[in-house]
């Protein structure tokens, strides 16, 4: 069970399905972080190859 007075980090490959679970979660009271496009975005952009905002923004 998730600790609703602490903040919940998701993610995954896309963004797509983390942003889905991060909307339901909220909507239940949790304060959720979604990693912006996913974690394959992420990993381009901690390679210098791509530059779009792939950090996480609170719902």
């Amino acid at each position: 069970m998730l600790d609703k007075s602490r903040p919940v980090a998701v993610y995954c490959r896309s963004g797509r399905r983390s942003r889905r679970a991060a909307a339901l979660l909220a909507e239940k009271g949790y304060t959720v972080h979604n990693l912006n496009e996913g974690y394959h975005e992420w990993r381009l952009y901690q390679e210098g190859v791509s530059e779009r905002n792939v950090w996480a923004h609170p719902l």
